[in-house]
């Protein structure tokens, strides 16, 4: 796995914080996820309108690189999941994508052999095998874990 995509997956781990510092915020939780979404797209507009660069610009895909950054989507798909749905369920979701997206694109680049829509059976494999484990550490209802898995 080449260095760049390592960087990103470390961005993808940083994002749990997001979900510590919403827990820990108690009541201002929300607050806080607004202030962290309104930090990024602030950084979005001066990187994009303004060509200001931060330094991150080197873990940037090609078609990221004129338009919103991948992370700042995350941080208001997070948001918006902390927001919208109950607890339980919205800390099942984003540690979800935390977790199952960084590992399984380690697996796929590293030892994933067989291929399936472009990504390798292992991973997904592993993917569905780390949301259910996910899942049934967070939640109670079996209804509910296959149906995020």
């Amino acid at each position: 796995m080449e260095l760049k995509e390592v960087g990103r997956k470390l961005i993808h781990l940083c994002w749990i914080l997001i979900l510590v510092g919403f827990l820990y915020f108690g009541e201002y939780g929300n607050l806080f996820l607004v202030s962290i979404l309104v930090i990024v797209l602030f950084v979005d507009l001066l990187r994009l309108d303004f060509n200001v660069k931060f330094g991150f610009e080197k873990l940037l895909r090609k078609h990221e690189q004129k338009q919103i950054f991948t992370p700042t989507l995350t941080v208001l798909s997070t948001a918006i999941a902390l927001m919208a749905f109950d607890k339980p369920i919205a800390i099942a979701a984003v540690s979800m994508m935390v977790f199952t997206d960084t590992l399984t694109a380690i697996v796929d680049k590293t030892f994933g052999k067989t291929i399936f829509y472009h990504r390798s059976v292992e991973g997904i494999v592993l993917g569905l095998l780390l949301n259910l484990v996910i899942c049934y550490m967070l939640l109670n209802n079996w209804v509910i874990i296959i149906a995020m898995a």
